[in-house]
């Protein structure tokens, strides 16, 4: 059996966490509740009133799961609803998800016979960046750590076959971060099969062709068309900025489009026709129905804030800067955002052998990574840095690539932001103001220098995945590390 780093992980993600806290790192505004963070206290505070009274719209209430636990948690220790106490029951619920998530991690891992090596790209991928390494205490109250634990929840179960760990999980994102719930569906719907993740054909998954490159860009122009139409945009202004915007953001979406159709074989199409469960299928559908009732019978019926308006928010920053899903990601999730970004085809490859399951979830996270507010992608986080570390195992096999991923993981992290970040940028970004590490609220200077960074790093990794030879399967298996 491989050994875990189950306890360096743990020593690792609680000195991050632990050192957030003795740094006295919290987001500024609103007595350290932040800003959409004030609404989630609120919640915590009336509890199941504000659902019984009805005083909530449709997207909050589907959002509301982290602010009954915690007005569960305060009253039960007879505790006052004050900012302090609400901020830091979030705080501490948080720091008890995120280390059930590194046990599941481990489980998983083992699973799936990762070797430690590749556990370790994972676990830094994972944890070493704002997302779960300051967040969590930094902006405590958002409810990003609940999406996080419920992502690697259902990832965890699909890979462990235990059904009811699926259920429990979905029955919570329905009312806590619905995008968990319908993006990890097909995970109910085409249950795990395999012991052992299918073995690839050759040394390694092929690059994409790039015809199917070329082909992203049309198909990404319409479906972003598509999608400015349903949306009911007002037709954008012409300029040379925002063209250029829309022109690159829609290859995007069509590249996250064509690497998975340029995946399907007759085999992929066989397997998916035949392989869903008529009782993952039933489960679902009751889920589903289930999520509407609750919906229905709690929201206030306000439009102040709709699904439509989340989208429209995502094509309004699509034209605003060029590329700017993948700077977002790369600095809210780290350098595995790049790695993934840089490897996309080759991580939909490892999905697709993992069974239709987990590649028909992943088809669906890489439409919705158009989103440049990365943090509503953390449900997605789990899945998709698996992938992009089982795309890159074959590999891992050597030290000094391990030490080099760390240490580029490390450089990525911003962990150091709190003592240089304001010098940096100093006119845009307050002393350990972590929550503007995302596409939308990164100031023009920030914006550039993670472009900068990302495409080295980017290039460097493509480059790099196709001149290196990797292991066979087999060849992998023989080698393992204990």
């Amino acid at each position: 059996m491989k050994s875990s780093g189950l306890i360096p992980f743990l020593l690792i993600a609680w000195t991050l966490w632990l050192g957030a806290i003795a740094a006295s790192e919290q987001v500024r505004a609103n007595d350290g509740l932040g800003w959409d963070g004030v609404r989630f206290a609120r919640y915590a505070t009336e509890g199941p009133k504000a659902l019984l009274n009805r005083e909530i719209n449709d997207y909050y209430v589907q959002r509301m799961g982290p602010s009954l636990v915690v007005h569960g948690v305060i009253r039960a220790l007879g505790l006052p609803f004050d900012p302090v106490t609400i901020r830091w029951t979030f705080l501490g619920m948080n720091l008890v998800l995120l280390t059930g998530s590194i046990l599941m991690l481990v489980d998983l891992c083992r699973r799936l016979g990762l070797s430690l090596h590749a556990q370790w790209i994972l676990f830094l991928g994972l944890f070493l960046n704002p997302a779960n390494g300051r967040l969590p205490v930094y902006y405590a109250n958002i409810g990003d750590s609940f999406a996080f634990t419920l992502g690697m929840a259902m990832t965890w179960g699909w890979a462990s076959r235990r059904a009811w760990v699926l259920v429990i999980a979905s029955m919570v994102a329905l009312v806590s971060w619905p995008a968990a719930f319908y993006l990890l569906l097909p995970l109910i719907v085409w249950p795990r099969t395999m012991d052992r993740p299918e073995a690839a054909e050759g040394p390694s998954a092929p690059a994409l062709p790039w015809g199917w490159a070329v082909a992203a860009f049309p198909a990404g122009a319409i479906l972003l068309a598509a999608s400015w139409l349903a949306a009911q945009m007002p037709t954008p202004e012409w300029s040379p900025r925002n063209m250029a915007s829309l022109a690159m953001n829609a290859w995007i979406f069509g590249f996250a489009l064509v690497a998975v159709l340029s995946r399907i074989t007759a085999a992929t199409l066989k397997t998916v026709f035949s392989a869903w469960s008529a009782r993952g299928v039933a489960t679902a559908v009751a889920l589903f129905l289930l999520g509407r009732l609750y919906v229905a019978s709690t929201e206030s019926g306000s439009l102040a804030f709709s699904e439509v308006t989340y989208w429209r928010e995502v094509l309004l920053y699509v034209r605003t800067r060029p590329l700017a899903p993948l700077v977002g990601h790369a600095a809210y999730f780290g350098a595995l955002a790049v790695v993934a970004c840089a490897l996309w085809p080759r991580a939909v490859e490892a999905a697709r052998r993992l069974g239709p399951g987990p590649f028909v979830a992943i088809a669906l996270m890489g439409l919705q990574a158009l989103d440049t507010e990365s943090r509503r992608l953390n449900a997605n986080w789990p899945l998709i840095g698996l992938c992009t570390v089982l795309a890159m195992e074959p590999w891992l096999r050597d030290s000094r690539v391990v030490a080099a991923a760390a240490a580029v993981c490390l450089l990525f992290s911003k962990l150091w932001w709190r003592w240089s970040g304001a010098d940096m940028f100093a006119q845009a970004h307050e002393p350990a103001n972590y929550y503007n590490l995302q596409g939308p609220s990164l100031s023009d200077e920030a914006f550039v220098a993670h472009l900068v960074a990302l495409s080295i790093l980017a290039t460097v990794t493509w480059l790099w995945s196709r001149w290196t030879p990797a292991l066979r399967s087999g060849d992998h298996e023989a080698q393992g590390v204990s």
